[in-house]
């Protein structure tokens, strides 16, 4: 879920963000993770992340209908273990949504994913998420651009309402089989390229924005008609030497599960 730097709703990195040294006490705090942060250096130590004030993650768990990240099961095991009497480490996963392959499909496959590998409970894990942004056509490992030199978006072959449609469908498979609300991810910028700005989709926005105008604000780009609930703000979150995606949630981890429709009960 990292944003790259060509990606224009990035505007580089954001800035390095130290937990728990940075991080405000009245905010709550998380990561999302992919397999892009397991390098040489092994597996998450979930310990030292709850222990750093890392209260939440995002894992990623599948890719249009066919992918699904090979660290998944290892990292949502690692991060439900990682849970103390006084500390927990709320856990949820979401799923790439890729242009031209079949909601449903894509829908089905996470679904498949989260049972047999999750275990997901509504009310105990997070919503599931839907990463809705650029889907850049890549081959041989290479972007591939167009005559400008620009990456191609494939969402950019279809019309807002064809858009729309298939994020519908996604949304309404997820809220049949679970009964919650799904997050949607995504950035204005992102959403404003593709014509989106006339729809609405669930009240749950996690917005991605690097800036730094936002970063001093306080105050990320957002898609129209909407409220974010979540800000990744950098993808540069230390924690000890690894870097990770930053997320923050503008009020303490009561309010948090609440907003996420946590009913277990556990130590914050």
């Amino acid at each position: 879920m990292a944003a790259i730097s060509i990606e224009p709703g990035t505007k580089g990195a954001g800035p390095k963000f130290v937990l728990p040294d940075s991080s405000d006490p009245a905010y709550t705090y998380g990561i999302d993770v992919s397999h892009h942060n397991i390098d040489s250096s092994g597996s998450i130590d979930w310990n030292e992340a709850i222990s750093k004030n890392v209260r939440f993650v995002f894992l990623k768990a599948t890719q249009g209908s066919k992918y699904i990240d090979p660290t998944f099961r290892s990292n949502w095991q690692g991060a439900e273990s990682a849970n103390t009497k006084d500390k927990v480490l709320r856990v949820g996963a979401y799923h790439f949504f890729s242009a031209n392959v079949d909601a449903q499909e894509q829908a089905n496959s996470f679904i498949k994913v989260m049972e047999t590998y999750a275990k997901f409970s509504p009310g105990k894990h997070l919503p599931p998420c839907l990463d809705l942004e650029w889907d850049y056509e890549i081959k041989n490992g290479k972007l591939v651009t167009d005559a400008a030199g620009r990456p191609i978006d494939r969402w950019r072959n279809l019309q807002p309402v064809e858009i729309a449609a298939k994020v519908n469908t996604w949304i309404d498979a997820i809220k049949a089989k679970y009964g919650v609300e799904p997050i949607i991810y995504s950035n204005a910028q992102w959403w404003s390229s593709v014509g989106l700005n006339g729809n609405k989709f669930g009240p749950k926005i996690w917005v991605a924005d690097y800036s730094a105008g936002a970063n001093s604000k306080g105050k990320p780009g957002t898609p129209p008609n909407h409220r974010w609930l979540v800000w990744q703000f950098t993808e540069n979150a230390y924690i000890g030497k690894r870097t990770f995606d930053g997320n923050k949630y503008l009020k303490d981890a009561v309010s948090f599960d609440k907003d996420m429709g946590i009913l277990a009960v556990g130590g914050n």
